[in-house]
């Protein structure tokens, strides 16, 4: 079920971006990636909450690794939800809400806990070599003995068939950018088998369709309808119309197929996580030190790519110790 981790992806950065400069190409040309630290992005947010209230002008990342690491440390701390010292709403939203590694096909994905020792980080980067062709490597791990880390790496490739046209350009709110697709009704019989239009409303403009890859499995989605109050309910509401079997447009129909192209790589790191000390479980006493994702998402002509990496890592501190070493008073009342 990719599905679902392409779909969170695409509504958060494509749908509903509303002109943001920080995430589509302002030039009619191939965009280059944007590569960034999101707390130098004004106008776009990576979030953990499905909740996310949506405004005007602002885009959205969805992060489903940061969900799969929290849970993979949840086992590792063998306790139920993880607690802290200092609770807040991000980490009241990692323990409650279900996003599982089931929801993710086997091979598009590797999450671990573990205690932080001696060849521990090696053998994790060589699993990540021999599963993935490109993956990241762990660096300058502290290894003290009082340590466990919590990582998940996602990545999923999808390819057409036939690469679209490359060079259209669209007016996305008031701006020239780069897009893919075509332009010619003569052009469908070539491009048509690579999308179903599965919602249009023309009154409203409004529609969703899905672009199909070489691995039929795969579900890629993109939905352009006006925005609920939430990620969560715009995300219900483009799946239901996906869903729905309602649409009586033929791919053949189509003229003209124009999408932005979209290529990012955002770091993020959850301050609201940092210097958090668990306080139940195996790991009581492990003070989170670094929680961070890295995602990059292309969409083009040739097909669309995602790699997500989440990573979190704590030490627990020296035990709490009384010792009466030197001189004292002694007062009994």
């Amino acid at each position: 079920m990719v599905k679902v981790l392409l779909l969170y992806l695409l509504l958060a950065i494509s749908v509903y971006a509303e002109g943001d400069p920080e995430v589509v190409s302002r030039t009619p040309v191939a965009p280059s990636p944007v590569i960034a630290n999101s707390k130098d992005l004004g106008r776009t947010v990576v979030t953990a909450d499905f909740d996310q209230s949506l405004s005007k002008n602002v885009s959205y990342i969805f992060s489903c690794s940061t969900f799969l690491a929290w849970n993979e440390l949840v086992q590792l701390n063998g306790a139920g939800e993880i607690k802290v010292d200092q609770p807040n709403a991000l980490i009241r939203i990692l323990n409650e809400m279900e996003f599982t590694k089931d929801l993710i096909s086997e091979q598009s994905y590797l999450v671990e806990a573990a205690k932080i020792e001696e060849g521990s980080i090696d053998s994790i980067n060589e699993r990540l070599r021999r599963k993935f062709k490109n993956p990241p490597t762990l660096e300058n791990v502290p290894v003290t003995g009082q340590g466990a880390l919590s990582f998940a790496y996602l990545e999923k490739d999808l390819s057409f068939g036939t690469p679209f046209e490359a060079s259209l350009e669209v007016k996305f709110n008031g701006t020239i950018v780069s897009a893919f697709g075509y332009d010619g009704a003569n052009k469908s019989d070539r491009y048509g088998a690579q999308f179903e239009v599965e919602y249009f409303d023309e009154s409203k403009q409004e529609f969703v369709i899905q672009l199909i890859s070489e691995t039929k499995q795969d579900e890629l989605i993109l939905g352009l309808v006006n925005p609920e109050d939430s990620l969560r309910k715009t995300y219900n509401r483009i799946l239901g119309l996906y869903n729905s079997g309602g649409s009586t447009v033929d791919s053949a129909m189509v003229e003209k197929l124009a999408v932005p192209k979209v290529n990012f790589h955002i770091d993020h790191h959850w301050p609201e996580l940092l210097g958090r000390t668990i306080t139940n479980g195996t790991w009581r006493g492990l003070k989170l030190l670094a929680a961070r994702t890295s995602t990059h998402f292309r969409l083009d002509e040739k097909g669309a790519g995602v790699e997500t990496f989440s990573y979190m890592r704590g030490e627990k501190s020296e035990p709490l110790q009384i010792i009466f070493d030197r001189p004292f008073m002694i007062i009994l009342i």
